[in-house]
């Protein structure tokens, strides 16, 4: 997925950093951009990389899988938001995402850690979960910057499958879903863990950008907001 910004009604492409509006695999640099795809920088895989551990599945995850998972980078203090810290313990501590009946249209306030935007400040983004013609899970989504209501909070499953001609393979990996939407060809990926609160129905959307940027989503199955 791409990124789509729309500043003051006008659409321009962007390289490293989500600006107004845009859909799920992206690419994020200074301001400029508003409609397109394109990658990170860094490698959020890299053994190093201080964002990712590599940690044994929890109570009801795939036996026997070890993967990639973000750290709880808000407990570094004065890192993130108050609402981001909130929103990243809340997702240390949900589940697996109910996904027995798809497709389903998600959306709410995104919060984002990059160098372009106040970590304070409540974005929104929308996603959907769907079946491609095999039966197989699929994730596509879509942000905006800005706006002063949620754009996505009414989105059909019709409306959101055109926020992108892209779909992601989402996998479930028992407790919690991982999407890896890094485009075509780049080195940098692009991707997406998915976790659900069953007592509130809040779905929680981790995602890394590349060069050190992430976002934390509080989202609702529309319908249900």
């Amino acid at each position: 997925m791409a990124i789509t910004a729309v500043t003051s009604g006008v659409v321009r492409n962007q390289t490293t950093t989500p600006s107004a509006e845009g859909s799920a695999a992206a690419t994020l640099t200074p301001p400029a951009r508003v409609d397109g795809t394109e990658t990170p920088r860094v490698s959020m895989l890299a053994p190093a990389n201080p964002l990712l551990a590599l940690v044994p599945p929890r109570q009801g995850a795939i036996p026997g899988r070890e993967v990639r998972f973000p750290r709880n980078l808000c407990q570094t203090p004065g890192r993130c938001s108050p609402e981001m810290a909130r929103i990243f313990d809340a997702f240390n501590a949900a589940g697996a995402v109910d996904t027995q009946n798809l497709p389903q249209v998600m959306s709410g306030n995104t919060f984002w850690m990059n160098r372009m935007y106040n970590p304070e400040h409540a974005h929104h983004g929308g996603v959907i979960l769907d079946r491609d013609a095999n039966g197989q899970m699929t994730f596509n989504g879509r942000w905006s910057f800005f706006a002063r209501t949620n754009p996505y909070s009414n989105a059909t499953p019709e409306q959101a499958r055109e926020w992108s001609q892209r779909r992601h393979a989402a996998v479930d990996r028992g407790d919690h879903l991982y999407v890896n939407a890094t485009a075509p060809g780049a080195s940098m990926p692009v991707e997406y863990w998915l976790r659900e609160n069953k007592q509130t129905g809040d779905i929680y959307v981790i995602g890394f950008w590349g060069d050190g940027q992430f976002s934390v989503s509080e989202m609702r199955r529309n319908g249900q907001q």
